[in-house]
């Protein structure tokens, strides 16, 4: 059964890393200094709807990009 599972959510952030927006959400976990476990904690125990996560998780990454951009170009 656990096997079944862990196969099963392999394949879901599997299709999910594909996706452009999506995705960078993963790409920036695996990064350093990034805490993969703590930075995922807060979706687990959140209770929020996974359209609303998504948001959430966008629009974050595009407010730290904007920052990064200002920082660096200004």
């Amino acid at each position: 059964m656990n096997k079944l599972k862990s196969s099963t959510e392999n394949e879901k952030i599997e299709e999910v890393q594909k996706k452009p927006i999506h995705g960078q959400f993963y790409q920036d976990l695996g990064r350093p200094p990034v805490d993969k476990e703590k930075s995922l904690v807060w979706l687990c125990i959140s209770g929020l709807k996974g359209e609303t996560e998504i948001l959430i998780i966008v629009t974050q990454h595009q407010a730290l990009n904007m920052c990064y951009h200002q920082r660096n170009t200004m």
